[in-house]
Formats: C-alpha cells, sequence, structure tokens
C-alpha cells in the first residue's frame, strides 16, 4: 500500500493539469492612443502556460510602430488570462520602451476581452499607457 502512494500522487497531479506544451502565439495589434496620442500597430510573440484548466500566465514581446509621430518601439508585456469556454478575459501589463520621444519608457496596463477559435483568437483591449494616454486596441492571433 505505501509504495503504491507516490504513484497514486504523480497519476492526480498528472490529471490536474493538462498535458500540453505551452503555446506560442504571433499576435497582431492596432491601437488608437486617445487624449491626443498617436495611433500603434504591433506585432508580439507570445509564450503561455497553463497554471490549470481555465487560467494562463505567459509573456508578449516584439516590436511596435507609432503613428505622427512616426517611432519603434518594444513592447514588454505580461499577463493572465481566464477562460470560460471560448472566450477569454486577461490582465496585462508591463514597459512599452520607444525610440524617439522624452518618454521613452512607458508603462502600459488593460484589460483584454476575446474569443478563441482553434488556433486564432480574437480581441479586444483597454487600458492606459503611460503617462496620461487611455489606450483602445484589437487584436489578432495566430497560435504557432
Amino acid at each position: 500500500m505505501r509504495r503504491m502512494l507516490p504513484v497514486a500522487v504523480c497519476v492526480a497531479l498528472g490529471l490536474a493539469v493538462p498535458a500540453h506544451a505551452s503555446p506560442l502565439s504571433l499576435r497582431l495589434g492596432a491601437d488608437a492612443l486617445l487624449n491626443g496620442g498617436p495611433g500603434v500597430f504591433s506585432l508580439g510573440l507570445g509564450v503561455e502556460s497553463a497554471l490549470g484548466r481555465r487560467v494562463s500566465v505567459g509573456a508578449r514581446f516584439g516590436g511596435l510602430i507609432t503613428t505622427s509621430p512616426t517611432s519603434g518601439g518594444v513592447p514588454l508585456d505580461v499577463f493572465l488570462r481566464i477562460r470560460v469556454s471560448r472566450a477569454y478575459i486577461e490582465g496585462v501589463g508591463g514597459p512599452w520602451i520607444f525610440f524617439t520621444g522624452s518618454d521613452t519608457f512607458r508603462g502600459h496596463a488593460a484589460v483584454g476581452l476575446g474569443l478563441l477559435a482553434r488556433d486564432v483568437e480574437f480581441g479586444a483591449e483597454i487600458g492606459f499607457v503611460s503617462p496620461d494616454r487611455t489606450q483602445l486596441g484589437l487584436r489578432i492571433g495566430l497560435r504557432l
């Protein structure tokens, strides 16, 4: 009986956490920074790891281009995602680094909502980019 306890614990842990690998995703984004800010187009690579059946954490990094004035940058975000059937809600935050301007490092925090359809995801995001820009954005992602 004592020999079966470690086996039973391993089987229980194996059933509790999904067995699929951490998925990679490629994500396109388009944002409007309100309050007189520019438009932002981004392309990012994301890594996601499951914490349970419906909860996952991850990170995204990539590149961005702003309009008027034209500038480049690097968005670095971490997220916590909760899935309910084919829908999700996520909290996103991290620094965005811009190559020009007086505010090189800007904080980013947002809440996203979206739908998952096999390897494609569609979503929207509302949040802020410091110091005083409200952000509204659309996202489309592809799991690799």
